[in-house]
């Protein structure tokens, strides 16, 4: 819909703009709005099962761009993911800093609460 003075929508001069409604409360839950991609499920399976290195992340997941596919879970479901930094030895011998990919207490929590939610919705649907 397009915003002109026939219609008198919009922000008008003086007034405040309404509040935005997408602000984060870290308290509620998110569920995702469709199932998993079969590349965000290998991820969230691996990331399930400990520390990943975020060297080792794509090829576990199937993809090119691994901070894009955390990125991607961080923003769909409200996770922490985070990704402390380690000094390593690279092939070379050299002391390089490599990260490692982990859930939260509170991220493993909320990945409980959204396959129990997409399981009642399949159970839901007949599927």
């Amino acid at each position: 819909m397009q915003t002109n003075p026939e219609n008198d929508k919009g922000r008008h001069p003086g007034q405040a703009p309404a509040p935005m409604q997408t602000g984060d409360d870290p308290t509620v839950i998110r569920r995702p709005p469709r199932p998993f991609t079969p590349r965000q499920q290998r991820a969230i399976d691996a990331l399930l099962q400990g520390p990943v290195q975020t060297c080792r992340l794509p090829r576990i997941a199937g993809v090119n761009n691994g901070p894009d596919l955390v990125a991607t879970l961080r923003e769909k479901l409200g996770l922490e993911i985070p990704c402390p930094m380690h000094k390593v030895s690279d092939r070379d011998g050299n002391r390089v800093e490599a990260g490692e990919y982990s859930l939260t207490a509170a991220d493993r929590s909320k990945i409980n609460a959204f396959m129990l939610a997409l399981a009642a919705d399949l159970r839901e649907s007949g599927a």
